[in-house]
């Protein structure tokens, strides 16, 4: 899960630390492992965007530029839904109508 996450967020690189001053690819494990903490079965991306700005927020103290966080949020839960972390969504259940079943 740290390994997805961490990923998702280097390649997000939303300070641009690891792109423009070249810092190690380590540089958001702290953020990462607080992501980590907030991950639950029915978390929504929505939930998960928020959490991620305020980590970031927190760490960095600059909310203004930690912009994507909910593209960010969906490529977790897609990535972690598709190595089973988490469970897939399942679609809703048709409405039983019993005049249609005769």
């Amino acid at each position: 899960m740290f390994e997805l996450i961490r990923d998702v967020v280097n390649e997000w690189d939303p300070f641009n630390l690891l792109r423009s001053y070249c810092c190690p690819p380590d540089e958001y494990k702290h953020e990462v492992r607080a992501i980590v903490c907030h991950i639950h079965d029915n978390i929504t991306a929505e939930e998960l965007s928020f959490r991620i700005s305020a980590i970031f927020s927190n760490h960095f103290g600059e909310s203004e530029k930690c912009k994507g966080t909910l593209r960010v949020a969906q490529k977790i839960i897609e990535g972690l839904r598709h190595q089973g972390l988490l469970p897939r969504l399942r679609p809703e259940p048709l409405p039983f109508n019993p005049s249609s079943s005769q």
